[in-house]
């Protein structure tokens, strides 16, 4: 009875005791960060925060599915991009099919007069409120431009089609504006 009782004392109540000892057995100790976090949590989240490339990318890549679903959501558009403040296309697609009416260089001055203009129109909205959308009518298509955030989607638009409000809004909510 007694041998049992020292076994029994050996490994504890908990089993925390060793077989052999008398002294219990000390879990790994938690090294902690200057904030209090464990150390293993700051390092999983450092891991899992995305990069600003990451974080780019998955802007473009948003941009670049509004554009497609805005060119499916109608026959008569005929391109939908993204561009900047600049000018600059971040993403772009076009109908199937589709030949460009502007040659490369000619498209990249349009972009830029038209960021331009709803730049300037952006600053001076403080009296009329802000810009939702412009409509350039050409002989051959029909432009809707419509700020979001601080890029502006530009979508062209076969002349013969109308460009309505209910198409406009429909748009702007394909991409997210």
């Amino acid at each position: 009875m007694e041998e049992q009782a020292v076994a029994g004392a050996a490994t504890g109540a908990a089993g925390r005791l060793g077989p052999c000892s008398t002294r219990p057995e000390r879990a790994p100790a938690r090294r902690r960060d200057g904030a209090g976090k464990p150390l293993i949590a700051r390092h999983r989240a450092r891991r899992m925060a995305k990069t600003p490339s990451q974080n780019w990318q998955d802007v473009i890549a948003a941009h670049k599915a509004a554009c497609r679903s805005i060119v499916s959501s109608s026959r008569a558009v005929r391109y939908a991009g993204v561009i900047n403040k600049f000018g600059r296309t971040l993403a772009g697609a076009t109908r199937p099919g589709v030949k460009p009416h502007l040659k490369p260089e000619e498209a990249k001055n349009e972009f830029f007069a038209v960021s331009t203009i709803l730049s300037l129109r952006k600053k001076s909205s403080a009296g009329i409120g802000p810009l939702d959308h412009a409509v350039l009518r050409h002989e051959r298509i029909t432009v809707v431009a419509f700020p979001h955030g601080t890029d502006t989607y530009y979508v062209s638009v076969d002349a013969g089609h109308a460009v309505s409000g209910p198409m406009v809004a429909r748009m702007k909510k394909l991409a997210g504006a």
